[in-house]
């Protein structure tokens, strides 16, 4: 916008190769011709095209003269492989730094093409539309009026709104992310009746930065129960790589939920395709009040409870994904001795698991007394039995 080269410029038959070592991405740029003049009236007129990855590509669009020396106004669109934009709004100079107010519209017609553009490997079929404002100092930009809609043919819509305060360091996130889920029903032959609980829906608040996001109040919606959590993050990931093979992976991923100095949950591996979520390998350690894990609605005097502790492992090693094991105990407690050992080897099929579970509960009246759940029928009852669930496997 200051310089005077900008209103008379011309390049051609131009080619600009970046290859990200880091993230393994590899872009080809060829520039046909980029050519800026000036009009008569003190506005410049842009006009560009070429090819990116071997597919067009055009920019073109205007900045209108000087106001009161203070304010250009500008209106571009773009025609980029896998994306149709357009970008209004204001370039303000100031003695102090230079501003922008800039409105930018986008749709993304196929997913599928983007991928194949990229080079990345996996089946994404849909399309999305984006809307946002982009302002302030060229030096701390802030994102705001975000509205990201993501329409899949499977049916499944999922929605990213709000703004980013820091655009340039990526950080003081404040978004919000819902989605729909379209239920398909496997033939009930299939699977059994109680392993038929699919997601509907979620939502949730993405709070941080891109280094550290944080999830707040992440809402499951499932065909059978609705399940919040208050926190889940920071989540992280050290890299996300494109390897040869075109699969767009994350490495080196951890996530954590529960209070920040002591996590009732942590999950790290790799996921070396995350769209097609394969090459899954995570490993998980829960540590949780045991009322949590048995939602329990009880008074206050809860540490006779206890913890509710483990670990387990999920891949996808053997072709398919599954909870290759989960081994966990509840410690720390005299009303309640509680032990599960499951591994379930095909999440998707959901026809294929192995459960072991041991319940002791030497006082029934004990573990009464804590519950606010409890009935006139079980609040009259004088049993000082203990009560054992069978070993089941």
């Amino acid at each position: 916008m200051h310089s005077g080269t900008s209103s008379n410029f011309e390049l051609h038959d131009a080619t600009l190769d970046i290859t990200d070592q880091e993230t393994g991405f590899t872009v080809d740029y060829a520039f046909d011709a980029v050519v800026s003049k000036a009009r008569d009236d003190g506005s410049i007129g842009v006009d560009a095209k070429g090819r990116m990855n071997g597919e067009p590509w055009k920019f073109g669009g205007d900045v209108k003269p000087r106001v009161d020396g203070q304010k250009r106004t500008f209106d571009f669109s773009v025609e980029h492989p896998g994306l149709v934009a357009a970008l209004s709004g204001d370039y303000a100079f100031g003695s102090a730094g230079d501003a922008i107010d800039l409105k930018v519209t986008a749709e993304v017609p196929s997913l599928a093409q983007s991928l194949k553009i990229y080079g990345i490997k996996g089946e994404l079929n849909g399309s999305s539309d984006i809307s946002g404002r982009i302002s302030g100092p060229l030096e701390a930009l802030k994102l705001s009026d975000l509205e990201f809609t993501t329409n899949f043919e499977s049916g499944d819509v999922y929605t990213l709104s709000g703004g980013i305060n820091d655009l340039t360091a990526m950080t003081g996130l404040d978004l919000a992310l819902n989605g729909k889920i379209k239920q398909h029903d496997p033939p009930d032959s299939q699977v059994w009746p109680f392993l038929k609980i699919g997601i509907a829906g979620f939502s949730g608040k993405l709070k941080g930065s891109v280094d550290g996001v944080l999830v707040r109040d992440l809402t499951i919606d499932t065909t059978a129960i609705d399940t919040t959590l208050s926190s889940l993050g920071p989540i992280t990931a050290e890299r996300l790589y494109k390897d040869k093979e075109g699969r767009l992976g994350l490495y080196d991923l951890v996530i954590l939920a529960g209070d920040t100095d002591h996590p009732g949950l942590r999950i790290t591996g790799d996921v070396k395709d995350i769209i097609d979520f394969k090459g899954v390998h995570l490993k998980g350690v829960v540590d949780i009040p045991t009322t949590e894990f048995l939602d329990l609605a009880v008074k206050k005097e809860v540490a006779g409870l206890g913890h509710f502790a483990g670990d387990f492992e999920v891949s996808d090693a053997d072709g398919s994904l599954g909870l290759e094991a989960l081994s966990a105990k509840v410690t720390d407690s005299k009303l309640l001795a509680l032990s599960v050992d499951l591994s379930y080897d095909d999440v998707k099929a959901g026809d294929d698991f192995d459960l072991a579970t041991q319940l002791d509960i030497p006082s029934f009246e004990a573990w009464l007394r804590l519950s606010t759940r409890r009935s006139p029928m079980w609040a009259k009852s004088n049993s000082t039995a203990p009560c054992r669930a069978a070993r089941i496997g």
